[in-house]
């Protein structure tokens, strides 16, 4: 599939969320996207989504996750997925340079991998590979084994490579284990983390709140954001005057400064 044929499927996807107009172009507005944006929305659906799964808040609570055991856990994937990412980049490194055997391994590693995707997923190179990810993948793919074939092996390496940033992300969203049962505003910190991720992902701008001393009030476009997104999808942590609103999300962002 072309990348602009994904592109218009997408783009008539939509949230199955209910929501007014207004509050969806308040979120909108507050993150700096001007008009309706359903992709976007369905974005923030998953986000929300997420933010409001009990994950941290669990940890700690009798019968509950423990910190310290998915900490292990997601480790032990990061370190395996960024081996294997390795391990591919050095036999690709080295069947550059004319090493047959290391050529042999990673030709028919990635193949017959490709292959059984292909197998069970014979979807998922017609919507996932585009051109500009795949140049010298055709358009026309009737050959299943000329498909895989040509791009296994920058497919592999990418989604191993994927895997361990993406591993290494939710040890880093994770937090420091304090013991103890977990913090009373252990979900409404989560919510204010999880939403400052994909504000720094759609604006490259750090999610931050700032004091105005003049006005005695807390300020900054993320808070704007945040507090669209309380008011739409958790309208219990909104509830408090606007100082102690401010103060609780500059509260959740130093705790956990990797997602600002």
């Amino acid at each position: 599939m072309r990348a602009d044929k994904l592109a218009d499927e997408l783009s008539n996807l939509e949230p199955s969320i209910e929501l007014p107009e207004h509050q969806w172009r308040e979120i909108e507005l507050a993150i700096g996207i001007e008009g309706p944006d359903q992709l976007f929305r369905c974005r923030i659906e998953h986000y929300a989504e997420l933010a409001l799964a009990l994950r941290p808040p669990s940890f700690g609570e009798a019968g509950g996750l423990k910190l310290s055991a998915v900490r292990k856990h997601v480790s032990k994937v990061h370190k395996d997925a960024k081996r294997l990412a390795e391990t591919l980049s050095n036999l690709q490194a080295q069947a550059e340079l004319g090493d047959k055997n290391a050529d042999w391994a990673l030709f028919y590693s990635t193949h017959i991998w490709g292959h059984f995707l292909d197998q069970h997923y014979p979807d998922l190179s017609s919507s996932l590979v585009t051109e500009e990810q795949f140049p010298d993948v055709p358009e026309q793919r009737s050959d299943p084994y000329q498909r895989i074939t040509l791009s296994a092996q920058k497919f592999a390496i990418s989604v191993a490579s994927y895997l361990a940033t993406a591993s290494e992300r939710v040890m880093q969203s994770l937090g420091r284990s304090e013991g103890g049962t977990p913090k009373k505003n252990a979900g409404f910190d989560e919510f204010v983390c999880t939403f400052a991720f994909l504000y720094r992902d759609v604006t490259g701008e750090k999610a931050s709140v700032a004091w105005d001393a003049y006005k005695e009030e807390y300020c900054g476009p993320f808070l704007d954001f945040v507090l669209a997104c309380c008011q739409a999808f958790a309208p219990n942590y909104a509830n408090r005057t606007d100082v102690a609103f401010g103060k609780a999300v500059q509260r959740a962002l130093e705790k956990y400064p990797s997602a600002a």
